[in-house]
């Protein structure tokens, strides 16, 4: 396509420098030409390692009444990268002619080529070896409670490439009339020019040639790896109850010694004998244990291109604003009038994403082993254990393509315009 925009822009060179038949001549030449190029790359690499990563605790009571307070434990591993590509190119080219005289010329060309090459190369891994998480708690005669424990492996790895094009290409070009804002009043003079700027033997060639290209590569990979992750906690507990409570009443007063006022000398503050401690209460908390192994990748591309070609022809003004309503009671003379438009785009893009999203778990383990052995009792807390692998992956692209040819010539030879879209 490219060779053929240059072909065509020649031939209307070619087709321009043609003699005029009239013997005076007036002679009006206008070229432009654009060329932008881009060519990005963006490489991210981000790795997290852990091997043997260990967590312990352990609490040994031995007649040491009391709490334990809340465990947390964890072991972790992030690998976070993301590359990206942005690239905004814009290219106008704006030509205008007026005037002329009985063998008027005009010959415009513009050509506009922009190309833009992406890459983008996006790697996360997370690697956890052997994590290990430990909380132990032993009570011999040791009344009391023990606190939460919340245990965790975690492996995430996130990896983004992406690459942004936005492109704008516009061309407009005007040939004929007198650079004047129209009127119904301005339809010619005596002086042999007139205010349309052209007359017989007149030409006018125009020819506009866009080329937009564009190639774009994001790759993304993620991967999160967990071998044996382990959590694991153990209560013991041997005569180590709450507290014990040794009387079986209070309804009896005690004086200020802590005697009982019935003269029977209970401490208990009642007729009844001293309770046995039998261990009763004593709670062990909550327990959660997880080892997580998540990968996510993304990779995406973006393409907005957009084309703009404008041409106008006999008695149009400067303004090239609002050119669909324009009507030009001027127009040129019928008699030796040539009037040429070409305009050609030309839009490619090639457009490549991969996403691979790897989560692997391998021997994962969670352990919670309470014991009570002998006046030991009371209640074990709520228990949540979980082995979690999870991999998200997703590419994408998106192209958005506008391209607007607009081409108005006055054929009638009295004035007026007709409107061409493609």
């Amino acid at each position: 396509m490219r060779c053929r925009l240059l072909a065509l822009i020649v031939g209307m060179l070619l087709i321009g420098a043609i003699p005029a038949t009239a013997s005076a001549s007036s002679f009006g030449e206008q070229t432009a030409g654009q060329d932008a190029a881009s060519q990005q790359s963006a490489t991210s690499g981000a790795t997290s390692t852990q091997i043997a990563p260990s967590n312990e605790n352990i609490s040994v009571r031995v007649l040491s009444p009391g709490d334990n307070g809340n465990v947390s434990q964890s072991n972790n591993s992030s690998a976070k990268s993301g590359a990206l590509n942005a690239n905004l190119t814009g290219q106008g080219t704006s030509q205008v002619q007026s005037g002329g005289g009985a063998a008027a010329k005009a010959l415009q060309t513009a050509a506009q080529e922009a190309g833009n090459m992406q890459s983008a190369d996006s790697h996360a891994n997370s690697t956890q070896d052997h994590p290990s998480n430990e909380n132990i708690s032993v009570r011999v005669l040791s009344p009391g409670n023990d606190g939460n424990v919340d245990q965790s492996n975690n492996s995430d790895a996130e990896s983004f490439a992406g690459n942004a094009n936005g492109l704008l290409q516009k061309t407009e070009q005007g040939q004929g009339g007198s650079g004047k804002v129209i009127t119904p009043a301005s339809r010619g003079t005596t002086d042999g020019k007139g205010d349309c700027g052209c007359d017989s033997g007149s030409k006018g060639i125009q020819a506009a040639g866009q080329d937009a290209w564009n190639k774009q590569n994001a790759k993304s990979d993620a991967t999160s790896k967990q071998i044996k992750p382990e959590n694991q906690n153990d209560s013991a507990r041997v005569l180590s109850g709450a507290k014990p409570d040794l009387c079986g009443c209070d309804s009896v007063p005690k004086d200020t010694k802590g005697s009982v006022l019935d003269g029977k000398g209970s401490p208990c503050g009642c007729d009844s004998v001293p309770k046995t401690d039998t261990g009763s209460g004593g709670d062990n908390g909550s327990v959660t244990q997880s080892n997580n192994s998540d990968a996510k990748s993304f990779a995406g591309n973006l393409n907005f291109t957009k084309q703009d070609v404008t041409e106008l022809q006999a008695g149009m003004p400067v303004v090239l604003s609002n050119l669909v309503s324009l009507r030009d009671p001027c127009g040129c003379q019928s008699g030796g009038n040539t009037g040429v438009q070409a305009g050609g785009q030309d839009a490619w893009n090639g457009q490549n994403a991969m996403s691979n999203a790897d989560s692997e778990q391998l021997g994962a383990s969670n352990d919670n082993s309470p014991i009570r052995l002998k006046h030991s009792d009371g209640s074990n807390g709520d228990v949540s254990q979980e082995n979690n692998s999870s991999a998200h992956s997703k590419a994408l692209n998106v192209n958005k393509l506008l391209q607007v040819l607009q081409q108005l010539q006055d054929t009638s030879g009295g004035g007026g315009l007709s409107f061409q879209q493609a």
